[in-house]
């Protein structure tokens, strides 16, 4: 059984070490993070954290409803790295995070130097995975 493992990790450890440096799983990687992070302070603050793409550009913006529940919510526009951008072919992501963790479902194309890597949030869990296509 451990023999098993062992060939396993060592067959798929040489194709994650490839997706950090691709710029798709750069980008792909620092946009879930983002993600995760709204999620986080959705739930640390008890208010909604919002994450919005610009499709066709490597633009999307953090928002986080005010602490006091009053006032403008705190927005970050953020660029994805390098040429990396958001498919065009794909409506304006929305995800919404509640401050119980769950999520408006989504899924995210980004593309870069010929390649797609797709991010998706699950709506029940808020969980964030990275798959490349």
């Amino acid at each position: 059984m451990l023999a098993i493992l062992g060939l396993t990790a060592a067959a798929v450890a040489p194709a994650l070490g490839r997706l950090g440096t691709e710029p798709t799983g750069s980008a792909a990687r620092e946009f879930a993070g983002d993600l995760r992070s709204a999620r986080r302070t959705a739930i640390e603050r008890g208010r909604a954290a919002t994450v919005s793409t610009v499709p066709g550009t490597g633009r999307y913006t953090v928002e986080r409803d005010a602490r006091d529940g009053d006032g403008p919510p705190e927005v970050d526009v953020r660029d994805l790295p390098d040429d990396a951008r958001f498919a065009a072919s794909e409506p304006p992501a929305r995800i919404r995070f509640s401050p119980l963790g769950v999520a408006t479902a989504g899924r995210v194309s980004i593309r870069a130097a010929g390649r797609r890597t797709v991010v998706s949030v699950d709506r029940w869990t808020g969980g964030v995975r990275v798959e490349r296509r």
